[in-house]
């Protein structure tokens, strides 16, 4: 039986998207949802499943539809997914119960290198059914679980199948689902990255409570780990402190090339911190995010003198956002830096004067 055949005994109209993709025998089945238009649902994915085996795609990208456990275990049922690289489940409605079919269903798919469920209610025993399959997982390297309702115990549950593999290269467990603060699971995920040696990024924006103490556990870690380079904790409380203890950890050997920390609190102690830290030729790191930190005129003077040091090796630092780059001594900085052919990396700033008063305006990176 063909698609069509599934489909008509299961008395639902074959989904376009499937139709064509099916009919290229391309080895990418993507169907992105679109407000307004049919999406797939539990009873589409019944005629889907009984064709995957056959169809021996490498990616499926089913992302904002109404696929909920149901109907991720008809796709994932008796092997049907063993030919997938990359399976996209983004914004579905995947509970608990269907991310435990899907790490039965999957653990026998070798192939499988990219995961990514974003946006669904994953919850606790969701999360820590996906991190017994990335452990179990031979090749798993891509895992996203951005907003998935993820409690403590998933988190901690990540954090040591984190230290367990030898596989994940990307991990992003933002905006987790937390009402306490997570000084707990923080410390699990840094003893997890000084066990890791495959991670090269690990994303964890807007983990609630995430206080400075988090940064310098994290940072301690960062120190006995040669893998990471590229760290996001954007949108997390971060102070002063934490700055200094990036700072520290990036002239003493941590690996990371990339930094991202928009929207947090650093300020000028912390924007000054890091500004020493990229300027010294024992730091590795080559993008620097600090947009809407709170980061007044002496942290704005602080990082633009930093950029016109021969040592500083940054090749981008984005700072849009912050209060220094009001007409003042900090656009006057910022004009004087980017006009002085001194500053190789790149900025999203562009400073220029309007009647001999420094502006800064914002360049779209």
């Amino acid at each position: 039986m063909n698609y069509h055949d599934f489909c008509s005994a299961a008395g639902i109209i074959p989904y376009p998207a499937v139709v064509a993709a099916l009919a290229l025998d391309s080895p990418e089945l993507s169907a992105k949802g679109v407000p307004g238009e049919r999406r797939l649902t539990d009873a589409d994915c019944a005629p889907l499943g009984a064709v995957l085996p056959a169809a021996r795609l490498a990616v499926l990208s089913l992302p904002a539809h109404e696929i909920t456990c149901a109907g991720v275990s008809h796709l994932v049922a008796d092997g049907r997914c063993a030919s997938l690289v990359a399976l996209n489940l983004t914004l579905n409605g995947i509970g608990g119960a269907g991310a435990a079919a899907l790490a039965a269903g999957l653990r026998g798919a070798g192939e499988l290198e990219e995961l990514t469920l974003d946006g669904n209610p994953l919850g606790e025993a969701g999360g820590v059914a996906i991190a017994g399959l990335v452990e179990a997982h031979p090749r798993l390297a891509q895992l996203r679980v951005a907003r998935c309702d993820l409690g403590p115990d998933a988190l901690i549950a990540l954090a040591s199948a984190l230290g367990a593999t030898a596989s994940l290269r990307l991990l992003d467990v933002s905006e987790p689902l937390l009402f306490s603060r997570n000084e707990e699971t923080a410390g699990h995920f840094a003893r997890a990255l000084r066990a890791n040696a495959s991670l090269v990024r690990l994303v964890m924006r807007k983990h609630p409570h995430t206080s400075d103490t988090t940064a310098e556990w994290l940072c301690d870690a960062l120190l006995d780990n040669a893998a990471l380079r590229q760290l996001d904790l954007s949108a997390n409380p971060l102070g002063p402190p934490a700055g200094a203890a990036f700072a520290h950890a990036l002239t003493a050997g941590a690996t990371l090339t990339h930094l991202e920390l928009a929207s947090c609190r650093l300020g000028d102690d912390g924007a000054a911190a890091l500004a020493g830290a990229v300027a010294s030729p024992d730091c590795a790191l080559r993008h620097l995010d600090l947009r809407s930190n709170g980061v007044g005129e002496a942290g704005v003077a602080a990082l633009m003198g930093a950029l016109c040091l021969p040592d500083c090796a940054l090749e981008s630092l984005l700072l849009w956002g912050n209060p220094g780059l009001k007409p003042g001594p900090g656009a006057e900085a910022v004009l004087e830096a980017l006009n002085s052919g001194a500053v190789r990396a790149v900025t999203d700033l562009q400073p220029f004067e309007v009647d001999g008063v420094a502006q800064v305006a914002m360049v779209r990176m």
